[in-house]
């Protein structure tokens, strides 16, 4: 039988974690705040809705944005055959940012913080590992001029066009495409939705409105942003809100909680 358990974590604003590794495998989504995560190779920037899978044994190094985070973390401590399939992801180090793992993720956050059904609970935890096994992105070294494209999709405001990414990394946009998919899992058209919707999430911790928030992150419009933010998370931006806005008073309360201990 698998084992894992699953758990809430918060992280300080601008918290920086040295070079550590866990004993478990484990996956993760973030819920709320931002980090990057570095190993020897590389880094990622991950913002909320973005899903992480991570080997036992793999030295990274953590650093927390000035809102601090949340992640919800799940870790295998034995993995039986029924997981199996799980394979790489649970062996090597990957993000994901986006797509049907952070929608299955996020219905995991819901059912735990319901106490739903243990059933219920592994079902989800099976469904994000076959999402994310769908969505693996090819092993290797990444070549120079594709990351340089998707650094200039993140830094980016609205929606470039593939023929002008294309054209800035001297390549066809064919070619782009294809490798874009193979390296990174999804089409670059995708990559740019889940983004923006990531910067939306990120956003809505603030007291902007909607209007407001679909503006600065480069939405045509409110309406706009809720069918991408739907399509990303399963979950409207007011809904996903709401959740995180829950997170932040229950991360005060905790905060007051230990403060008022370190006093007595």
């Amino acid at each position: 039988m698998t084992v894992y358990h699953v758990r809430e974590q918060h992280y300080a604003p601008s918290l920086r974690m040295t070079s550590h590794a866990h004993a478990a495998p484990s996956m993760g989504i973030l819920l709320q705040g931002s980090l990057r995560e570095s190993t020897r190779r590389r880094s990622e920037v991950a913002l909320p809705l973005s899903v992480s899978f991570m080997g036992a044994d793999i030295s990274h190094v953590d650093e927390f944005g000035p809102s601090g985070a949340t992640l919800l973390q799940v870790h295998f401590h034995d993995i039986d055959s029924d997981f199996e399939n799980a394979g790489r992801r649970l062996q090597d180090w990957t993000w994901t940012h986006g797509g049907t793992a952070a929608k299955e993720f996020l219905r995991l956050a819901f059912a735990v913080r319901r106490a739903s059904d243990p059933q219920l609970t592994e079902q989800l935890v099976v469904d994000i590992l076959a999402a994310g096994i769908a969505e693996d992105p090819a092993r290797g070294v990444v070549p120079a001029w594709l990351v340089d494209v998707r650094e200039m999709i993140d830094d980016s405001y609205g929606w470039p066009r593939v023929a002008d990414l294309a054209a800035m990394a001297r390549v066809h946009r064919v070619y782009l495409a294809r490798q874009f998919r193979r390296f990174y899992g999804c089409s670059v058209s995708d990559y740019i939705r889940r983004r923006r919707v990531q910067s939306a999430a990120l956003h809505l911790g603030s007291s902007n409105t909607l209007s407001e928030t679909a503006h600065a992150c480069g939405f045509h419009d409110h309406a706009h942003m809720c069918r991408s933010f739907r399509r990303e998370s399963a979950m409207s931006p007011s809904e996903f809100r709401r959740l995180t806005d829950q997170l932040r008073s229950e991360q005060t309360q905790l905060s007051r909680r230990n403060s008022a201990g370190e006093i007595l």
